[in-house]
């Protein structure tokens, strides 16, 4: 969607294409299909303008007059014609898949930016409209780039599997030119096994000034709000765990080895054999440790920090002169005074319910992942 300020402002025609100067291209304008809308002069002039320097204008003759290169054909049509295939295409995706890209080209590098906007992972042959290209996979979260074994040239367009974590992006990048023929059993996601599963007990600490219980035993990994203690059902801040654990089983290099923490609510930073690994915020909550395991015992510690409301709540039922926190948001009190900005938070008000907690900490399992044998 181009509205009428970025039209007059920023499109270019190149090549019978119209531009913009962050790298989006498009083949055809498509104006309003009403053949009553009213543009104004200025915009009727630009669209004249490109019209006539190579840019096809698809819309009712109504609008824009006969123009030159105007089309009041539909687009589908029109691309049919054209002989111009679908810039990208989903093939044999997974139950439940739903996904959302963008293409950007930077002179001969496509870029396609792919999101999985589904809560659970996802699979997909992904069809795009460029050859001759090795495919690239691109991780904003990590920083990675790695070149994709597994794909396949079909009439001028690239296949390539790909698999996502829920709610998982990638960045496909093509830039380089492709080798004669890609590698053969090659795979773009490389299966793993569970190596070791580092169970309980966890040594987990807690910030006593935010009513924590301090250092407490944890035998296994749970939600921190189903708990007994209120300490840590209502705590809201970070906690760490700590565990020692025995890794027996020899490190062949160079096995790429990962740390997976199976689910984390909601951001965890993570340190092996005092080694910083970073922070994770998001699936498939999985770090690579290769290099930092070492066969023998291991010291891993996981400092996990969740959200705020927790906190709130279980203010709202003690007396103000023992509440940890200070704030004019009302929709998680229980008390019988003041208004609130949502209908749930009023029925709360009237039945004098709290509001649901938040699950929180590191829910785990945790395990140490190496490659599937083939």
């Amino acid at each position: 969607m181009l509205n009428a300020e970025v039209l007059l402002s920023r499109a270019a025609a190149r090549q019978g294409r119209l531009t913009l100067p962050d790298g989006m291209s498009y083949r055809y304008l498509v104006l309003p299909p009403q053949p009553d809308a009213v543009l104004s002069p200025s915009t009727l002039k630009k669209i004249n303008q490109l019209a006539e320097a190579g840019v096809t204008i698809i819309g009712p003759k109504a609008i824009t007059g006969a123009a030159p290169r105007l089309c009041d054909d539909p687009p589908e049509a029109v691309a049919r014609a054209d002989g111009l295939k679908p810039d990208l295409e989903f093939r044999h995706s997974s139950a439940g898949a739903n996904f959302d890209w963008i293409h950007r080209r930077d002179g001969d590098t496509d870029l396609y930016f792919l999101s999985n906007q589904a809560a659970l992972d996802a699979t997909a042959d992904f069809v795009f409209r460029v050859a001759g290209k090795q495919p690239e996979l691109w991780d904003a979260v990590n920083g990675s780039i790695r070149s994709l074994p597994a794909w396949r040239e079909e009439n001028d367009r690239t296949v390539v599997p790909l698999q996502f974590a829920p709610r998982q992006s990638w960045f496909v990048v093509f830039r380089k030119g492709a080798p004669p023929q890609p590698a053969e059993n090659a795979d773009n996601f490389p299966k793993t096994k569970t190596a070791l599963e580092i169970a309980g007990p966890w040594e987990v600490e807690f910030d006593s000034k935010w009513g924590g219980p301090g250092r407490i035993a944890f035998e296994k990994l749970s939600d921190w709000i189903t708990r007994p203690e209120d300490g840590i059902r209502y705590y809201s801040g970070r906690a760490t765990y700590r565990k020692t654990f025995e890794f027996a089983s020899p490190i062949p290099p160079p096995a790429a080895l990962f740390l997976d923490l199976g689910v984390v609510k909601n951001v965890a930073r993570l340190r092996l054999n005092g080694r910083d690994l970073g922070v994770i915020w998001t699936a498939p909550w999985q770090v690579e440790i290769t290099g930092t395991l070492k066969s023998g015992a291991n010291a891993l510690e996981i400092e996990v920090a969740n959200l705020w409301p927790n906190r709130l709540i279980g203010d709202a039922a003690l007396p103000a002169e023992k509440r940890f926190t200070v704030t004019n948001v009302r929709t998680y009190d229980t008390m019988a005074s003041g208004t609130f900005g949502c209908t749930n938070c009023a029925q709360r008000k009237r039945t004098g319910q709290a509001a649901p907690l938040l699950p929180s900490g590191l829910l785990g399992p945790v395990r140490i992942l190496e490659p599937a044998k083939p």
